[in-house]
C-alpha cells in the first residue's frame, strides 16, 4: 500500500528536478520557471488512485476487527484466570472458615473437662486457624478485586468489538438506536 505511493513520489521528484532543469537552462524567462516548479509541485500533490485508497480503508477497518478480536481474546483470557483464581480463593477460605468454626465448636464442648496446658494448646490451634483464615480472605478479597477489573475489561472490549463490526462509522447501530425510535 505504501510502495505505490513512494514510487509516485519518485517518479515526481525526479520529473521535478528534470523539469527544474530545463527552467535553469532557460533562466531568461521567469514565467518559465514558475510553470516548471508549479507542474512539479502539482504532481507530487496527485493522490493515488480512488481504488487504491479504499483498499486501503478496507484495510484498516479488517486491522481494526483484528485488533479487537485480540483485545476481546485477550480479555476473556484475563476473565476466565481471575474466575478460577477466585474460585479456588474462595474454596480455601471457605476450608479455612470451617476449620475455625470446627475447632471453636469441639473447645466449646470441652471447656471445663481439659487442663490449663490443654486449653492452651488448643487456643494456639484456634489462633494458628484464625490466621490463616484472615491470610485467605485477604487472597480472596485480591482476587475479587481483579475479577471485578476483568469483568469491566471484558465489558470494555464487547464495546470496542462492536464498534469495529459496526454498522456506520460511528460504531451505532441505527435501527436500535433512540433517535430513530427502534
Amino acid at each position: 500500500m505504501a510502495a505505490p505511493f513512494y514510487r509516485l513520489m519518485s517518479r515526481c521528484n525526479r520529473l521535478s528536478r528534470r523539469t527544474f532543469s530545463l527552467a535553469l537552462l532557460h533562466s531568461r524567462s521567469r514565467r518559465w520557471q514558475r510553470v516548471a516548479l508549479g507542474l512539479g509541485a502539482t504532481l507530487a500533490a496527485v493522490p493515488i488512485s480512488q481504488s487504491q485508497s479504499s483498499s486501503t480503508s478496507l484495510a484498516h477497518e479488517d486491522l481494526i476487527k483484528r485488533a479487537a478480536s485480540l483485545v476481546t481474546d485477550g480479555a476473556n483470557t484475563f476473565l476466565s484466570q481471575t474466575t478460577l483464581a477466585l474460585i479456588d480463593a474462595l474454596t480455601e477460605y471457605t476450608k479455612a472458615v470451617h476449620t475455625l468454626t470446627s475447632l471453636q465448636q469441639q473447645y466449646t464442648g470441652l471447656v471445663g473437662h481439659i487442663s490449663e496446658k490443654e486449653e492452651d494448646a488448643i487456643w494456639q490451634v484456634i489462633i494458628e486457624a484464625r490466621v490463616k483464615s484472615n491470610m485467605y480472605r485477604e487472597k480472596y478479597l485480591s482476587f475479587e478485586s481483579k475479577w471485578m477489573t476483568a469483568i469491566k475489561v471484558s465489558e470494555m472490549a464487547a464495546e470496542a468489538a462492536y464498534q469495529a463490526d459496526g454498522p456506520d462509522p460511528g460504531g451505532r447501530d441505527q435501527a436500535t438506536s433512540p433517535e430513530s425510535g427502534g
